[in-house]
């Protein structure tokens, strides 16, 4: 049985859901695996035509109220005769037999959809199929319906029995305990690579997707830039308003390089104390340039607040936190032929970080970036 299922990267944008933690993290296991998997298993249960798995889209949930009318259903996971064209495609939350076990959490059973109602048959006309019966229960998230289980058209006999619904209800409670290890351990791991107090990423993640986008700058031949940022006066502001406001200061800096720095792969992280680094593949020197030239202005211009236990009140004035920032870029540096990978990746942020030191040395709230040759800094700009 061939079963198909969007690729990894789209079906984890649905499931960027949180709950309780728990102690039970299974291994790692591909989400576009377990969904084609568990159609697998649902079809050896109860032999059918044709089968899906949907699931809700949280972000349109956030955006627009948490009815379920007003949600759509994706399907990430499919098989049977043109199920291939449905993936990614949407349902209403409100359409069809499988929007009725998705609004009411109950499963469906319908012997003949020529007479229910709530049948939906834009899809069959657009893939010239027909759907006779459908068995539909709900996949949960915790008490949340988070999607649904939908198998059409029962194999060898004309109809579904109940006895079939109700081994499918049991098994998609076994989805629902998956499901919740999944999300946990895809949250830990995620965790893992972050900072505590930024949410950013930490430096030993950081260090980890250098090495691999050098990498892949040796074997492609891309564009590579490196942004190194240090804040200047952030002493002064701990010394006088002290650390709950230095701590507050440093997180509002995470949020405007995660809002600035929006260049696809890009890695910001928080290097330690109030350095940053953001790597940016496939940017060369002049757009790196003024990228961070655009980091430092936002910067600079920020009101922060001195209470960060308030909403409102007292604000640091624009310019009293400033960036001084440092940039390097793969293709500019010019190593030695017998320099191995790593000590190119640890010369690439040392031009990056003595970049920055120089834009401090020329009067910080600056940005510079150096060249370099033969192993040594040849020049700053």
């Amino acid at each position: 049985m061939k079963v198909h299922s969007l690729p990894p990267v789209e079906i984890s944008s649905l499931l960027e859901r949180q709950r309780r933690p728990t102690t039970l993290l299974p291994d790692h296991v591909p989400v576009h695996e377990l969904f084609e998997e568990i159609l697998r298993i649902a079809n050896q249960f109860v032999p059918s035509e044709s089968g899906s798995v949907l699931i809700d889209d949280p972000h349109l949930k956030l955006q627009t109220t948490d009815d379920k009318r007003d949600g759509e259903l994706v399907f990430v996971a499919c098989f049977g005769a043109k199920s291939e064209s449905l993936l990614g495609r949407r349902l209403r939350g409100s359409e069809g037999i499988v929007g009725r076990a998705y609004q009411t959490g109950q499963p469906v059973l319908s012997h003949d959809t020529s007479a229910d109602d709530d049948f939906f048959e834009g899809f069959d006309r657009e893939i010239s199929y027909q759907t006779r019966t459908v068995v539909c229960v709900p996949i949960r998230i915790g008490t949340s319906t988070i999607g649904v289980l939908e198998l059409i058209n029962r194999v060898e006999r004309g109809n579904y029995e109940q006895r079939e619904l109700d081994l499918l209800q049991i098994f998609a409670d076994y989805i629902s305990t998956t499901l919740q290890n999944v999300l946990d351990a895809n949250r830990y791991r995620e965790l893992a690579k972050r900072d505590d107090l930024t949410g950013l990423y930490n430096d030993r993640y950081f260090n980890q997707r250098l090495s691999e986008e050098v990498e892949r700058a040796e074997r492609e031949g891309n564009e590579l830039s490196l942004i190194f940022l240090d804040l200047d006066h952030f002493k002064d502001v701990n010394d006088q308003h002290g650390h709950l406001v230095g701590s507050q200061t440093l997180r509002e800096v995470g949020l405007i390089l995660g809002r600035t720095i929006l260049a696809p792969e890009a890695t910001v992280a928080r290097y330690g104390g109030d350095e940053f680094v953001a790597i940016i593949p496939d940017f060369d020197l002049q757009r790196a340039l003024e990228l961070a030239e655009e980091v430092r202005q936002r910067i600079g211009y920020t009101l922060y607040r001195v209470d960060p236990g308030l909403e409102t009140g007292a604000m640091l004035r624009p310019g009293v936190i400033t960036a001084s920032i440092g940039v390097s870029s793969y293709r500019t540096l010019q190593f030695l032929p017998t320099d191995r990978l790593r000590k190119r990746k640890n010369e690439f942020i040392r031009v990056a970080d003595q970049s920055m030191y120089e834009a401090k040395a020329r009067g910080k709230n600056r940005v510079c970036w150096g060249s370099y040759r033969a192993g040594e800094l040849e020049k700053f700009g």
